[in-house]
């Protein structure tokens, strides 16, 4: 043992004394936080969306403006259909509403009437968005116009979202950064340090002595291993603190799980670095 903490001390005041074993534990952690945080965003997002009104009637005006004063949608109405198909094949639009010229006259006899919803299926999120959101508008219309007892369905479904009550989607893609954050620490700490011992000619100086491959590998993966876990914290803290993310579970279970998952990853570190 006393070989061993000896070893570990020595392998402590390389990790201080080389700028690269900090720089690959807290700022590349920090750096895809970051990004994770800023760069990446899947929420509901805001849709260009085009109009062509073949019914003049003001109610449908009215509706038209219904999608128009929407926060997640941008509307720019169209007399001409094929210049609108167009900006759909160009990304100029998320989508497009279509509203036929027998609407008003349809709804007014009491039988369900059609409006046709265009969307982009290339991006599939986007075009779940435009489909809902479309929906959306034209339920409200509905309820606020006066169609509602005779279009709208007797059953109320009431909606409840449980833990992501906001729909933000930091709060699986920060959380699931973690993963991908501590393979890249584990890996690269540890790929480094056998080959690193090589380069530097320090390696038949520990051949010398009367360290033992057990220790060797111990001493690598306990120095390397706190530097790790202190890089988990770190990231859990910025997490938590500064990107407001909530916290629900056990600090124990992800300090052991993220220990076994850490401990994988320097192993198959070390392995690219022998």
């Amino acid at each position: 043992m006393r070989i061993l903490w000896a070893f570990i001390k020595k392998e402590f005041l390389q990790i201080f004394r080389d700028p690269s074993s900090i720089l690959i534990a807290f700022i590349l952690p920090t750096l895809l936080s970051l990004i994770y945080m800023y760069g990446i965003n899947v929420d509901s997002v805001n849709i260009n969306l085009g109009l062509k009104l073949d019914d003049a009637n003001p109610r449908v005006v009215s509706l038209a403006r219904s999608f128009s004063n929407n926060q997640y949608i941008r509307t720019k109405v169209y007399d001409d259909k094929d210049a609108m198909y167009s900006d759909i094949v160009n990304s100029k639009l998320q989508g497009a509403v279509i509203v036929p010229n027998d609407f008003t006259v349809t709804l007014n006899n009491g039988r369900t009437a059609q409006i046709l919803v265009i969307t982009d299926g290339s991006e599939t999120n986007t075009a779940n968005y435009v489909q809902s959101y479309a929906s959306g508008v034209i339920y409200q219309w509905l309820e606020t116009t006066g169609y509602s007892k005779q279009q709208v369905s007797l059953i109320d479904p009431q909606l409840r979202i449980w833990y992501n009550e906001k729909l933000d989607s930091h709060y699986f893609i920060l959380p699931g950064s973690l993963a991908v954050t501590l393979s890249l620490v584990g890996i690269l700490l540890t790929a480094l340090v056998v080959a690193r011992e090589w380069e530097r000619g320090t390696m038949e100086a520990l051949l010398s002595t009367r360290l033992s491959r057990l220790h060797f590998v111990a001493g690598k993966y306990f120095s390397y291993y706190i530097l790790g876990i202190c890089s988990l914290l770190f990231n859990v803290f910025l997490c938590i603190a500064v990107f407001d993310l909530p916290f629900r579970g056990s600090y124990i279970i992800l300090f052991l799980v993220g220990s076994l998952f850490l401990l994988t990853c320097m192993g198959i570190g070390l392995l690219v670095s022998t």
